[in-house]
């Protein structure tokens, strides 16, 4: 296994985990705090999704040494008007009631 194989991977735990923590906030509430875990559910998420960007820039700095990879601006804001627009769209048709 590479050391970008190895990242990969762990990027990719760090992904399942953020989702695992995103379930608990959506059936437990952002304020439900369970044992073994000095926080709430939404600390959590924040936690996991923190984890997630430490793995991520480990893994660009890797990729970027190999010359494979350079973050850009102009995608991630596309995306990031993607997710918008179909959040108004989720909107329009009823199922988000706010954005909170």
């Amino acid at each position: 296994m590479t050391k970008k194989e190895y990242l990969l991977e762990c990027l990719a735990e760090e992904a399942c985990e953020i989702a695992q923590a995103k379930s608990k906030v959506i059936r437990f509430g952002e304020d439900n705090e369970w044992p073994g875990y000095n926080g709430t559910a939404l600390t959590r998420l924040c936690t996991e999704i923190n984890d997630f960007y430490g793995v991520l820039e480990l893994l660009v700095e890797e990729i970027q040494a190999m010359k494979f990879y350079l973050p850009n601006r102009d995608e991630i804001e596309a995306k990031k008007r993607k997710v918008m627009d179909m959040m108004e769209y989720s909107r329009q048709r009823g199922i988000i009631k706010d954005t909170q």
